[in-house]
């Protein structure tokens, strides 16, 4: 039996990374191994517990305090009295934080993995001298610690790793399963007929962490711009997290109340974006947001800001804009969208790596000592 660590950077909640991981690891063939997850802080989320825990496995959370963008150096000692104590053949470590990948790198290798991987799931809003810094810094722990690299995009893997390592980097595509987010026209209906919605209302959305990269604040002021427009146009915005305050706070301000609903977390995001007509997405960075793969296997418009790779792209009703861009021109774009098709995207994603069931078996290889030549490499 291979014993696999999923270890994450973050708290496993709500975000994207968390998504990814639940849902590589729900599709694979667990055959011969045992898989846990960690964190150091916290696991708020009863979906992603209930995926290991359903699957035989374990959720460690050593509880230490969460603090976006603070140092994670001290997190080495509690993750080497973690190993101490629990000893694993592989572990697969998922962060946001080049630092925290390079740190659990050694105290997972000082700990007896034979396989240590790291894998960078987003990038960042600007490559300033220190993000160099500390991205030149950790590879000193990385190449001494770390057998395989991953990320989900180009900009991911620019993000964590020097220029040394890049074509080291095994682009591990943030797949879905692509039948459960095929349009349904019923879903459709019975979502909006649920909150009083009529068919015919124009409802945009948003699925993602409430935090700064998502650019929340950015996105009601274009929704403003809309509703100006069209009076009886509705937001629906799926997520949590640390910017939901304000975000709340912001509606209230804007007079917003009426035409913006805050549905939270959901284990059900295919059915809200079958209700909408567009999804709206102004973030400062991203990696390979999975969600915009679920919107475009269920056919949705998109509309988005340039800071989102080019990788992620596969349908032609797919719109990118500056953050530049006057909010009037980000409304009109929006308000386009309604005159595209609906069309569905499944056979293109496939095509282009994006299936669940090929991923998950893509990761199982690595896990169980495959060689990875001839695996897709981050492109230059």
């Amino acid at each position: 039996m291979t014993k696999v660590l999923e270890l994450f950077g973050e708290p496993i909640s709500s975000g994207g990374q968390e998504s990814v991981v639940s849902n590589i690891v729900s599709h694979m063939d667990l055959d011969g191994l045992h898989i846990d997850y960690l964190t150091p802080y916290y696991c708020d989320s009863d979906r992603h517990r209930k995926v290991v825990e359903d699957r035989g496995g374990n959720v460690f959370q050593l509880n230490q305090e969460f603090k976006p963008g603070a140092n994670r150096f001290p997190l080495a000692e509690p993750l080497n009295a973690f190993f101490r104590e629990h000893l694993y053949d592989v572990v697969h470590i998922h962060s946001g934080s080049t630092t925290f990948l390079a740190v659990a790198a050694k105290a997972a290798k000082n700990g007896g993995a034979k396989i240590v991987i790291v894998h960078s799931h987003s990038g960042v809003e600007e490559m300033r001298m220190k993000n160099r810094l500390i991205r030149r810094a950790s590879s000193i722990l990385m190449r001494r610690y770390v057998d395989v690299y991953c990320a989900c995009s180009r900009e991911a893997r620019l993000a964590k790793y020097v220029p040394s390592i890049w074509k080291k980097v095994i682009q591990v595509n943030n797949g879905i399963d692509l039948a459960r987010f095929r349009f349904n026209e019923e879903i459709r209906d019975d979502m909006r007929q649920k909150r009083g919605i009529s068919k015919d209302a124009m409802i945009l959305g948003h699925i993602g962490r409430f935090c700064h990269e998502k650019n929340h604040s950015f996105l009601l002021r274009v929704f403003e711009q809309i509703v100006k427009r069209e009076p009886e146009s509705i937001l629906v915005l799926v997520g949590e997290g640390e910017t939901g305050d304000a975000v709340h706070a912001q509606v209230r301000e804007k007079g917003l109340d009426d035409c913006v609903l805050f549905a939270g977390k959901v284990d059900n995001p295919e059915d809200y974006l079958q209700m909408m007509d567009a999804l709206v997405f102004p973030s400062r960075f991203e990696g390979m947001p999975v969600v915009l793969i679920e919107a475009q296997a269920s056919g949705l418009p998109i509309v988005a800001s340039d800071a989102v790779t080019e990788q992620v792209r596969v349908v032609d009703a797919f719109r990118c804009l500056s953050l530049d861009e006057s909010l009037e021109r980000w409304a009109d774009a929006v308000l386009e969208s309604r005159e595209l098709d609906r069309s569905c995207g499944t056979r293109i994603l496939k095509e282009r790596g994006f299936d669940i069931f090929e991923v998950a078996t893509a990761v199982r290889g690595i896990y169980c000592g495959k060689s990875t030549e001839g695996m897709g490499r981050s492109s230059e």
